[in-house]
């Protein structure tokens, strides 16, 4: 190889690293944070901020005041998770069992299913039931703590718990599928009422015809 060959080899050689060098892996952030700042050298030129804040590459940090997202709060100019007592958490547990909300989100979830299920008939049944068995309800309990937490203190929690594992809580509870199912029809009656109470009136002054008024009710 001529010398000119080699020094255009040697000249070559550190683009040609460069080139082939894996791209550089995504930054991926935290749960809750977002990516700001420029993509652009060196490296630091990112970073992961808290919403409405971004990233000053002079100062190497997130500068603005963040709006923080759920279970979080403000504390020391930065979002902080929301560390939750877990004498309230465990209540609140219980209070989710107790009250049948857990129930109903399982039950919300087989209805989920069940749609699926018909209007996919190709998918075998097994299909169907080795999803709901691997459901875990302990993960819909989970995703409903930090929310009964930011509303409910733990005086609440302790005094709803004592009412709903009384009789009179226990009577409740137990009718309250038929209070909803009754209270569903009752509101569909009154709403059809109000309908045509309101199409009368618009017809009586002349703002409907009697076809406009049948349509709507069809």
């Amino acid at each position: 190889m001529s010398l000119r060959l080699i020094a255009l080899a040697l000249f070559l050689m550190p683009a040609t690293a460069l080139a082939q060098q894996p791209p550089r892996a995504k930054l991926v952030c935290p749960d809750g944070m977002v990516l700001t700042g420029k993509l652009l050298q060196p490296k630091k030129s990112q970073r992961c901020c808290w919403p409405g804040q971004d990233y000053s590459a002079a100062h190497d940090q997130c500068v603005g005041v963040p709006e923080c997202p759920e279970n979080t709060e403000l504390k020391g100019g930065t979002c902080q998770r929301r560390v939750i007592d877990p004498a309230k958490a465990a209540d609140i547990r219980k209070f989710l069992v107790l009250t049948g909300s857990v129930r109903a989100g399982m039950q919300s979830l087989d209805q989920m299913l069940q749609s699926y299920q018909s209007i996919m008939p190709q998918v075998p049944p097994e299909f169907w039931r080795a999803y709901r068995d691997g459901f875990d309800e302990s993960a819909l309990i989970d995703i409903m703590v930090p929310v009964y937490d930011k509303h409910l203190s733990h005086d609440d929690l302790k005094a709803l718990l004592v009412f709903y594992e009384s009789e009179p809580g226990q009577r409740y509870l137990r009718a309250l599928p038929d209070i909803q199912r009754d209270a569903r029809a009752t509101g569909q009656r009154f709403g059809q009422a109000l309908a045509q109470r309101l199409e009368q009136k618009l017809r009586d002054a002349g703002y409907m015809s009697e076809s406009d008024g049948k349509a709507s009710l069809e």
